[in-house]
């Protein structure tokens, strides 16, 4: 049975303790290793905090940028409505994530024919990595409507100001939704 003695030999005595700690104690009580806090992750859990998220705020947008090619589409990480359609996407952690996040930007930006807000979410660190201030400076030249904010900046909470004063109640934009480019994921 499983309560009689067992004999064990092992040269890992780490993996031992582990295995023997995950199945008489369980494993909630075992550390996990912990993702990276990305800045996705950061902009949605203050407007969790704020209870924004399906009310003021939609996340994970989906975006057709050639109406001819229906079935190509782009996740756009927040979308908020105070007049004008306002889209927030956050800049990725990591190099080998940059290229694909600046060509899909790119086209998202350059194919968005109505007046629109677009803002880069970024933090500290990334300002620091040249090659993500060059992608955001050439962003920015190639549309004026284009605009970096900076997490836990004054710009941020402006931003967050904006959306708790000016942002629409999602439930009324479905039907505008019909028609526009915009479908929200499911």
């Amino acid at each position: 049975s499983d309560l009689d003695p067992q004999f064990l030999l092992s040269d890992n005595k780490d993996l031992l303790f582990d295995k023997i700690i995950k199945k008489y104690i369980g494993e909630q009580f075992f550390e996990s290793e912990s993702k990276p806090f990305t800045t996705k992750a950061h902009a949605r859990r203050i407007f969790e905090e704020h209870q924004w998220l399906g009310t003021k705020v939609k996340p994970n947008v989906k975006f057709s940028p050639v109406r001819d090619v229906p079935n190509l589409r782009y996740q756009i990480d927040f979308v908020f409505k105070n007049g004008i359609w306002n889209l927030l996407q956050a800049v990725p952690m990591g190099d080998d994530r940059m290229n694909d996040w600046f060509g899909r930007t790119h086209t998202m930006i350059r194919s968005f024919d109505k007046d629109a807000g677009f803002y880069l979410l970024s933090s500290s660190a990334q300002s620091s990595d040249q090659t993500i201030s060059q992608m955001i400076r050439f962003l920015r030249k190639v549309d004026p409507r284009v605009s970096e904010i900076k997490l836990n900046s004054k710009e941020f909470e402006h931003l967050t100001d904006r959306i708790g004063t000016e942002a629409k109640d999602l439930s009324t934009l479905e039907t505008e939704l019909q028609g526009d480019q915009l479908i929200f994921a499911s």
